[in-house]
Formats: C-alpha cells, sequence, structure tokens
C-alpha cells in the first residue's frame, strides 16, 4: 500500500479554504430560501402583506387601484353614509400606512355629487398628478356617467367642470362609468355601459383634458354596442373590450 502525505502547512491551508468555501455556499444558499417568491405576500407591507381600512362606520368597497410615479397608491371605491353611497379615495404610502399628507380625513377622501348615490369605479393618474375618478351619480332616479378630478393633495380640482365634477347622461336611463383612462394628448376617455330599452350597450365618452370656457368638460358621445369592461389606450387609439348577455328582459 503506498500513502501519500501532505505537509502539515499545505492541510491547513487547504482546510482554511474548504471552510471558507463551504461557509460562502452556506450563506448563498440560506439566503436564497429567504427570499420571497413571486405571489408570496410581502410581508414589509401592512401587517403580513395586508391592509384593511374602515372609510365610514359602514360598508366600504374598493374598485381599482392606481400607483403613483412616487410610489404611493391610490385606491378608489365607495362607502356608505347613512342611505347613500358616496365617492371615496385613499391614499397609501409604499409601506400600506396611510398618507396623512392626503385629503382631509388622514389619507382618506370622501365625496358626494348629491343625497342619491355615487359609485366610483375606476381611477386614474394624470402625468401632473392630478387624479380622476369615474364611476356613476345617481341623478333623480336614473345613473349618470361621473368624472371627479381631484388635486394632487386630494382637494377636487375646481379648474375641472363644475367644482372638480363632470356628469353626464348617455343615453335615457341607467349610464355606468366602469373605466377610465388618458390618452397620450391627455383626453379622458370614459367607459361603461348605457341602458337602452331592456338591455344595456357599449358606452364610449371622451373629455376634454382641461375645461372649456364655459368651465364645463364638453364630452364628445359615442355608444356602440353591449356592454363594457375594459379599456385600453394604446398609441393614441382606442381599443374596447367587453362581453354580451342575451337575456329576455333587462
Amino acid at each position: 500500500m503506498v500513502c501519500t502525505c501532505l505537509s502539515p502547512s499545505f492541510n491547513a491551508s487547504f482546510l482554511r479554504s474548504l471552510i471558507a468555501v463551504g461557509f460562502s455556499l452556506f450563506v448563498t444558499v440560506d439566503a436564497v430560501h429567504v427570499v420571497a417568491a413571486d405571489g408570496d405576500l410581502d410581508v414589509s407591507f401592512g401587517t403580513g402583506g395586508k391592509v384593511v381600512t374602515s372609510i365610514l362606520s359602514q360598508d366600504d368597497f374598493a374598485h381599482s387601484v392606481a400607483i403613483q410615479s412616487d410610489g404611493k397608491i391610490v385606491v378608489a371605491g365607495e362607502t356608505k353614509n347613512g342611505t347613500a353611497d358616496e365617492f371615496a379615495l385613499a391614499r397609501y404610502n409604499a409601506d400600506g400606512t396611510l398618507d396623512t399628507s392626503f385629503g382631509n380625513a388622514g389619507g382618506k377622501v370622501i365625496t358626494n355629487s348629491n343625497n342619491n348615490g355615487d359609485h366610483a369605479y375606476s381611477v386614474a393618474i394624470q402625468s401632473d398628478g392630478k387624479i380622476l375618478l369615474a364611476g356613476a351619480s345617481d341623478n333623480t332616479g336614473n345613473d349618470d356617467f361621473a368624472l371627479y378630478r381631484y388635486n394632487t393633495d386630494g382637494s377636487l380640482d375646481a379648474s375641472f367642470g363644475t367644482g372638480g365634477k363632470v356628469v353626464t347622461a348617455v343615453g335615457g336611463g341607467d349610464d355606468i362609468g366602469t373605466s377610465v383612462a388618458i390618452q397620450s394628448d391627455g383626453k379622458i376617455v370614459v367607459v361603461g355601459h348605457s341602458e337602452n330599452g331592456g338591455y344595456y350597450d357599449f358606452a364610449l365618452v371622451r373629455y376634454a383634458g382641461t375645461p372649456t370656457a364655459s368651465g364645463n368638460a364638453t364630452p364628445s358621445v359615442s355608444v356602440p354596442t353591449l356592454p363594457t369592461i375594459l379599456l385600453m389606450v394604446l398609441s393614441g387609439l382606442l381599443a374596447l373590450f367587453g362581453f354580451y348577455r342575451v337575456r329576455a328582459s333587462k
């Protein structure tokens, strides 16, 4: 039997290198294990990745979310105030805490156009940071398209429409705006559905990005066919997607 022996100095150097490599591999592998995979809750946000916010003391519904260029999160929906629903906005910091510099209720804004009921379904943020909120407002029995614009601090933008609000009747029945988008030229497009007899049709309304001389935004209205879900604005072209349902009555 032949035995090859290494010198003590070589053995010590070899062992030190082996330990260093092993420790490096251990740290690297261990670090991989602690990185969250896509789809895991982000525990650095809110409490364990979750945030629950009460707007008022009754039902609150969030329908849309947008991210500002500074990373703040804007959430839009509605809150019940007594017997009527009202537009609701909340803005959060990147860590999920309410942004107390927004609105006058600790990061929350509540807006109503009348006492009958308002429903916000979509939010978008302009390049200047102003916030657009689209939905529907009950106009003495029928819902109409509603579009509100807010300044970056949560106050209504008085330069838009009438006191920051534009309400548009598309047809003679209920008209519900469900999505809003901003074109590259600043024009604002709201889509939704419009009641047509016993059925609903696609409804598409476009507004100027700034008010007219009279102080009211003047929409250009087109009503294609059938209910709407999604609006895409790409290179100045509008693409409308949705579905239709055949039924015997409304």
